[in-house]
Order: C-alpha cells, then sequence, then structure tokens
C-alpha cells in the first residue's frame, strides 16, 4: 500500500481534525440551497442532489479500488482535512460536490429563453457541461500538484489526464441530459433510488464487511 494511502486509512473518520471552517462550508451549501428552495427552483435543488449522490457512489467505488488492489485507490485524500470519509473524499470536497450539480443547473437555466443559443460556436448544452467539467479536471490537477490529492496508477496522472477528463465531463454530460429529458417526479425517483443505494453500500461494505 502506498504512503498516502495508509496515511488516508490512518485519519479516516477521525473526527479529532475537524475545524470550525467546516462549518462555514456546510452553512454555505444549505443557504445555497435553500435560495433555491425559496424561489421553488425544483428542477435544480433535484439535480444538485443528484449529482451529489451519484458522485458518492462512485467514491465508494474508488475504495474498493483500494480494498481489492491493496495498493491505492485512483485518488487519494490524505493531508490537510477536517475530515476524511472514504479514502477519496474528505468533507470539504463533498460539500463543493453538493453544489456542483446545482451550480450545472443554474447555468443551463440561464438561457432558458434562448434554446438555441450558441457559446463561441457551440450549444450551450454542450458548452457549459463541457467548461463545468474542464474546470474541475484543472482544479483537481491543482490540488494534485499541491499533494492535497494524490494520484497512483499511470493511466490516472500526469500525462494522461483523458481518464480524469472522462471521469469529470461523464457526470456533468449526464446531469444536463437529465435536467432536460427527466421529468420533475421522474427526477425525484432517481434521486430515491440513488439514496436508497448510498445507504445500501454503506451499510454493507462500511458497516458490515469493513472494505471502506
Amino acid at each position: 500500500m502506498t504512503p498516502e494511502s495508509m496515511e488516508a486509512v490512518r485519519v479516516l473518520r477521525q473526527a479529532g481534525n475537524l475545524e470550525w471552517s467546516v462549518l462555514f462550508g456546510l452553512g454555505l451549501v444549505v443557504y445555497a440551497y435553500v435560495a433555491e428552495i425559496q424561489k421553488k427552483n425544483w428542477d435544480a435543488v433535484l439535480m444538485g442532489l443528484i449529482f451529489s449522490a451519484g458522485e458518492f457512489i462512485w467514491e465508494m467505488g474508488n475504495s474498493l479500488v483500494l480494498h481489492f488492489t491493496g495498493y491505492a485507490p485512483l485518488w487519494a485524500t490524505p493531508a490537510k482535512s477536517g475530515f476524511v470519509i472514504l479514502c477519496g473524499i474528505n468533507i470539504e470536497i463533498f460539500l463543493l460536490f453538493s453544489l456542483a450539480g446545482l451550480c450545472l443547473v443554474k447555468t443551463l437555466q440561464a438561457f432558458d429563453d434562448e434554446p438555441g443559443k450558441k457559446i463561441l460556436g457551440i450549444r450551450y448544452q454542450i458548452f457549459i457541461p463541457l467548461t463545468w467539467g474542464l474546470f474541475c479536471v484543472f482544479v483537481e490537477a491543482l490540488l494534485n500538484r499541491a499533494g492535497l490529492l494524490v494520484w497512483s496508477y499511470k493511466y490516472w496522472n500526469f500525462p494522461h489526464l483523458w481518464s480524469v477528463t472522462i471521469n469529470y465531463l461523464t457526470p456533468f454530460f449526464l446531469c444536463t441530459w437529465g435536467h432536460f429529458s427527466i421529468s420533475r417526479a421522474g427526477k425525484a425517483k432517481v434521486l430515491g433510488v440513488l439514496l436508497f443505494l448510498n445507504a445500501l453500500l454503506w451499510v454493507l461494505f462500511v458497516g458490515i464487511l469493513g472494505w471502506m
């Protein structure tokens, strides 16, 4: 097991590193959702929650990579966190991803009255998720260079950022498709399924098997 993986496992779900700044981040997330609820912008609220729920399932998959290889997850967050939830996600990243889907939908909704709108010659339905995805790749690369987010595999590392890029573009494009193609009731059902899967997988792999 890599040193970074061992460190991530060592601090896993240890509350001793919690800081007041986590509460500030939580407050920002709560405020963002309450603001959209006040506007009755249910599509943004639902897609924001769907994005973060789907992301958390993906993070569990990353933790299983560490369990089955005994070497490293695809990405690890071993250092300088208030609370490491899983080996590849800490409370700071979780709060950030809680806003990602919300921000995506809010950006898409800015062009609701211009369905044929193009940005730099690209339809906004493609340009916006592409831009958000690439922005996240850029941020993750910076975090990697700073040693806060560690990559240990050849094809999940510089210069092979195509894998990281696919990892980010996929959820942004899926959520864009869901925003336009799934009814509000359908989104609520998708969210319910994802929350159930999160709970089931957590109980199974963390509570019972202790694999994560």
